[in-house]
Order: structure tokens, then sequence, then C-alpha cells
């Protein structure tokens, strides 16, 4: 080689040694017990401040670092952490996979600690992550069900016992995104809302949002909950055998050859005694879902499933004249996940799913015969970029094709058809950033389908922001913003007490979009390593919501009315954690406020004060008595301001009505300005385990409902004079063996 060529060389190889290239670690943390990948996991190298957490899938990856040495730390609750020493080498990209040892002590925090929650947690001021075990720490009717356990968190409300429906910082309930492995759930109650259709033995991990949800979620107003399942034990077969004061259910999994795990559970009801006394009648009521589930997973840590949800709930009428009513649920899903190059991890599933809600009158001429169908068929696909300094593209999107077909009668007896089917296309890009004390999560999710209702405004590009700042150590500061929209509402009336049918539309062209923008500010304070209180206020701006006309009454009446509105409110949370009792406080003050044809209101869910205490002790080896004690101020409700006869005019020219009455009709006053009494109730529970060994155990269970017998009303009959109270003094049982 030439003097020069030398010079050369030595020039351009300068840099390779000034600067040696930069490596990756990545890999998937599961549990030793069951082979089921852990999601939230803290991953930290020792002795520095880089570190991540492990995704939905379990998947963690540390980006851009020199070669060398690094001690990795696996830490988790419920698990005993681990350390593992690395060798990376210049340039490489290292998998390392990891199983965790589950812990003796098994935590039962409602919310769990900011560790296990995540770097979405450390931004949002609004964001709960629960694992399964902790939904059934809350003393309910039954089984621990998740959407009972959401209800003591800042923020949600509900209306009535006997059911779990819920309503989020001011918004209604249809304002509520629900998604099942990143499926969309249309009905995701059983028994009109008793309980969920989600099982706890299915849950991996859920995610909680109460406001400005990043970038990925939309079409929805107020909050999002998103669940992801189980893939099965891949160690050995293992099952559960319940039965309870409701239901029975029996749940198998476990490994069909080395690679490959699978999951069933079916449920199915019982005792229809349990819910005539939730719903204070004889009701004859039937439910049933179940779920399947395949995993294959590759010794690349390539992944693919395909899963079945199906679910069912029947009301048939106690006499010939009653009406009768049907709900049908089912989804598909086929999903794939891998990291795609060195840096780019990627998620893409092709789904379909279908909803169906029927009401035959028989020969009740009260009311009329109505459907509703909901079928959708898409693919959505997630991505995630990592880069050297510590920073990740999130980024992606979502196409699907939904159907509605409604068929009913409105207040006027006149004829309603609602057929739509459109192209629903979104996409989202978020980018986060951790620069010393500074966490940045900045993003905006992208619906072109209203472009041509709004043009390229924030309506459809709308940006999402969580800030996040360390006062110190253990004091964080918090700041998000959101807007999102929605375009598909259902038709149900919200001053309704249960609902019993519910039909989804979407929006026809000409009619815009709900809009809503969230603005939320919050304080953690992070006083044990087990401990936190959280303090947020929260500002949500209704700037357009599009409702049904439920007081059309001719063909030339508009089927939608245009509104507005606002919600705010301030929010408290505080988690205390001892050795053998752990307290949980929660308390939300919180206004709402609707205009819609001129007239300004509070929904009927706009609960001012909202309390929620919540303990857990041990007081012997497997014993847990745990207790919730929620207190409420009164709900809206417009009054009475006297009866009028309204007469049924069949044949005005054969028939005479001089002397008829007719039938009594309520005019009513202000609406929804006075307001019912206050409303508290205590609950209580027991359980005892039994551990005939490692593997096999047995559980055996009682909940209190309304300990101390408290009246709260459900609602006032105007006509009958009657006052219809909640559940009264109710305990429940239930037996189960874990194998």
């Amino acid at each position: 080689m030439s003097r020069s060529g030398s010079v050369l060389f030595i020039i351009l190889s300068f840099p390779v040694f000034l600067f040696p290239q930069l490596g990756d670690i990545h890999g998937v943390l599961t549990d030793s017990s069951n082979g089921e990948r852990l999601s939230f996991v803290s991953v930290q190298i020792a002795g520095t401040t880089r570190g991540t957490t492990t995704n939905t899938n379990g998947f963690y990856m540390l980006a851009g670092l020199a070669p060398g040495t690094y001690e990795i730390i696996f830490s988790s609750l419920s698990f005993q952490r681990r350390t593992v020493t690395v060798q990376l080498p210049a340039g490489a990209s290292k998998t390392v996979n990891v199983r965790l040892l589950p812990d003796d002590v098994q935590m039962t925090e409602v919310v769990i600690n900011a560790e296990r929650a995540g770097k979405m947690k450390d931004l949002s001021a609004s964001m709960h992550v629960l694992d399964p075990e902790e939904l059934t720490k809350i003393p309910v009717a039954v089984q621990g069900d998740l959407l009972r356990a959401v209800q003591v968190l800042p923020g949600i409300v509900t209306t009535s016992d006997v059911s779990a429906k819920y309503y989020v910082r001011g918004g209604s309930g249809d304002q509520n995104l629900i998604l099942f492995d990143h499926m969309k759930i249309y009905n995701p109650f059983h028994a009109f809302g008793v309980f969920s259709v989600f099982d706890p033995d299915l849950i991996n991990s859920t995610e909680v949002f109460t406001g400005a949800f990043p970038a990925e979620f939309g079409n929805r107003l107020s909050s999002v909950i998103n669940v992801t399942t189980r893939g099965g034990n891949t160690m050995r077969l293992a099952g559960t055998a319940e039965v309870n004061s409701m239901f029975s259910k029996l749940q198998l999994e476990g490994p069909l050859n080395k690679n490959v795990s699978a999951i069933g559970h079916y449920r199915r009801s019982m005792f229809k005694d349990a819910f005539n006394t939730f719903l204070k009648s004889d009701v004859p009521l039937s439910f049933y879902d179940g779920f399947g589930k395949v995993t294959v997973e590759t010794d690349n840590n390539v992944r693919y499933t395909a899963e079945y949800f199906f679910s069912g709930d029947d009301v048939a009428g106690k006499t010939a004249s009653d009406a009768t009513y049907q709900w049908r649920s089912e989804s598909y899903t086929v999903s794939v996940s891998s990291l795609a190059s060195d840096r780019l991890y990627f998620h893409s599933m092709v789904y379909s799913s279908r909803f169906v809600t029927k009401r035959d009158i028989n020969n009740n001429a009260l009311i009329s015969d109505a459907s509703s169908e909901i079928k959708e068929i898409g693919i959505k696909s997630f991505f995630t970029k990592y880069a050297d300094d510590q920073s990740q593209y999130h980024f992606g999107f979502d196409f699907s094709v939904p159907e509605y077909l409604n068929t009913l009668r409105n207040s006027a007896n006149l004829p309603v058809v609602f057929e739509s089917a459109s192209l629903d296309l979104s996409a989202w890009l978020r980018y986060e950033y951790t620069q010393e004390r500074f966490k940045y999560d900045i993003g905006a999710h992208i619906a072109p389908a209203l472009a041509k209702e709004y043009g390229f405004s924030m309506s459809v590009i709308q940006p999402r922001v969580n800030l996040s700042y360390a006062v110190q150590d253990d004091l964080f500061a918090k700041l998000s913003y959101g807007r999102v929209t929605q375009n598909a509402i259902t038709l149900n009336n919200e001053e309704d007490v249960v609902s019993l049918f519910e039909s989804w539309v979407s929006l026809p062209n000409g009619i815009r979009a709900s809009t809503s923008d969230h603005y939320v500010v919050g304080m953690e304070y992070r006083y044990q390593p087990l401990s936190n209180m959280t303090v947020q206020t929260y500002y949500k701006k209704y700037s357009s919501l599009s409702l049904y006309n439920r007081n059309k009454t001719s063909l030339a009446d508009p089927d939608y009315v245009a509104g507005d509105g606002y919600s705010y409110g301030l929010e408290g949370f505080l988690r205390h954690k001892e050795d053998w009792y752990e307290l949980l406080m929660t308390y939300t003050l919180g206004w709402t406020n609707v205009t819609a044809d001129n007239i300004t209101y509070p929904p009927r869910y706009d609960r001012r004060h909202t309390i929620n205490l919540a303990g857990m002790v041990s007081p012997l080896e497997n014993v847990e008595v745990t207790a919730r004690w929620e207190i409420g101020s009164g709900l809206p409700f417009s009054q009475t301001t006297g009866f009028y006869d309204r007469i049924n005019v069949v044949d005005p020219f054969r028939e005479t009505y001089d002397k008829a009455t007719g039938k009594p009709i309520a005019t009513l006053g202000e609406k929804n300005a006075a307001r019912m009494p206050w409303y508290h109730r205590l609950d209580l529970g027991a359980h005892y385990t039994y551990r005939y060994s490692a593997t096999t155990k047995a559980k055996i269970g009682i909940n209190i409902i309304n300990a101390y017998d408290k009246r709260n009303i459900l609602y006032y009959d105007r006509y009958s004079e009657q006052t219809v109270y909640l559940l009264p003094f109710y305990p429940s049982f239930t037996a189960r063996v874990e194998f």
C-alpha cells in the first residue's frame, strides 16, 4: 500500500477506534412457573440510569450500548429480582431471554407500583395498570371482575349496584373504548351489566387510561381499557374449576408440543336466584362465554397467536306477553410479533368481530321489535423503533370496515332504520424520550376519514402530549393534553336506570364527529417503595357532541342533534403498603354539564363527590380479609311537577272518548335539577387457601355486599309511587380448585 493510501486508511479508520460500534441487548421475560410472558417488567443496567420496561408481549430492548460487560437487573412486583451478567461485543445484537421466579409473598394492591407500570405510567397522570391477581381483591357479589375493580380508581363513576357500567370524567357510557387483545368489544357486560365478560383468569395485564391517552388509541372520547390475555401454560397441563353463587366455569391450558401452547375457557350461568336478588324481579336470565387461544413461539422469539372469543345472554319472558332479549358477541384474531430488524419490533394482527342484539316483543303492545348488528373486519399493526439515545419511535395503523344495521321504532312509533358501512382508517406516531429529569411522549393520532368534514385540522391530526419532570427522586410533576374524536355512538337513553337494548351507529356524512380536548396536570409522590400518592386536576371540553334525537316526532325531524359540554374536577389517590396490611383511598370531585336542544343540564351520572376506601389484611397464613367502603353524593334527576291523561285514539269515528281517562303521563320540571340522597355501602370479603402441593390448591371464600344493609335509592317510580332500592345485605360464596 502506498504511503498516501495508508494515511487515508488511518484517517477513515480513526472514527471506528474513537467511537466504537454500539450494540443492543434484547429478549423476552417469562414466568418460570408457567412460561407466561411478563409485561411491564423493569429492566435496568446496574449503576446507571439506563433502563426500559417490557411491552405487553414481554419484549424489551436496551439499544445503543458500547461493548463491554453489563449487569442487567430484572425486577417486578410478585417476582424475585434477578441480575444477569451480559458480555456485549462491539456492534453485536445479543438476545438475553430471562425467566423470573415468582415471589412467595404475593402483592395484592389494586393499582400497582410504578416499577411495574412502565414508562407510560411515569409520564401519564391518568394511567393505571392492574394485575390479574389484583382484580380478585375487591369484594364483589361473586367472582372478582375487571369492570368492578376499575370502579375504585379516581375519575370513574357508576350509577347502580346492579350494573358494572361506568362513566369516566363526565363522559357517557358509550365513550369508553374497551380492547380485548386489541379487538374492540362493543358489549362488555353480562346479565344487564352485573359483571363483565372478561374472566380474570384469562388476563395477563390491563391498562386503564382515564384521559389524554396515547396516540395509538382513538374513536372514543373518555377512556381506554386495554386488556391483554394470557398465552397459556407452556410448562405443564394446568386448569381451574370454579363454582359460585351465579355461575360455574372450567379452564384448561398447557403445551401441545415444544413451541406450542393453548388455553381454553368456558363459563355458564347456573343459579338464577342470585340474579333475581340483583334485579329485584324474577327474571329468566342465562348467559355464557368462552375463549380459546393457541400460541406458537419459535426459538428466535417470533410469536404467532390465533384466538376466538364468544359470549351470549338471553332473557326470556315470564309470560307469553313479555318481550325477550338476546345478545351475541364473537371475535377472531390472528397475530404475529417479532423483531423485524435489529431495532424494529412489530406486532400485526388481522381481526374480525360481530355483535348482535335483538328484542322480540311477542304480544307486548307497549314496545316494538328491534335489532342491532355490528360486523367489522380489519388489520392493525404496531411498530417500535429503538434508537441509540434511548428514545423510541412508536407508529402504526388500523384499517377496518365496520358495518352497522339497526331497525327500531322511536317514541313516536315511527320506524327507524340505520344502515351504514365505511372504511375506517387511523394511524399514529409517538416519540418517547428521556433526558435527565425530563420525560417526553409526544405524538399524534391521525383520522383521515374526518378530513372531508374538518380539513387537515387538529380534529384530523389529533395531538397527544405527555410530559413528566422529576422535581426530586421521589416527586414527579406531570402534564398531559390530548384531542380525541368519536364517530360511533349508541342510541340508548342515558337516563335509563338499566338499559336492556343498546344499538351502535356510525355517524353519517354531514354529521360532525364528537370532539373533546383533555387537559390534565398532576403530581405524584412515592414516599415508600410500595406506597405513593397522587393529586391531579383535569378539564375536558366537548367542543362538539353529536347526539341521537330522542324527541323526534315526525319524519322531517333530524335523526341527530348537536350539543357541547364540559367537565372538570380534582382527583386524589393514596396507597400505603406494609408487610401485613394495605390501604387504598381515592377521591374524586367533579362537575359535568351538557348542552343539547338549547338546554344545559348535568347528566344523570354527574356525581359531585366519590370516595373509595379499600383495605386488605392477612391475619393468618393463607387467609385474606378484604373490605371496601364507598360513599358518593346524590345523582341528579328530574322532579315530577304534575300529571296529565293521554288518551290513545285508535278509531276516532267509531269510538267515543268523552268519558275516557287515558293513561297518566308525568310532567317534569327542570332537567336533572334535583339530587338523590347520598349513597354509601360497605363490602367485605374473606378467603382461605389450602395448598395440596406446589401446583394444586383449593380456595373457598365469602363476599358480603352492603354489610350494614344501607337502603340506597335506585329510583323512585313516579306512577306507582314506590321507591326502588339498590342491593340489600347480600352474601355470596365461591369455591375453586387450581391444578
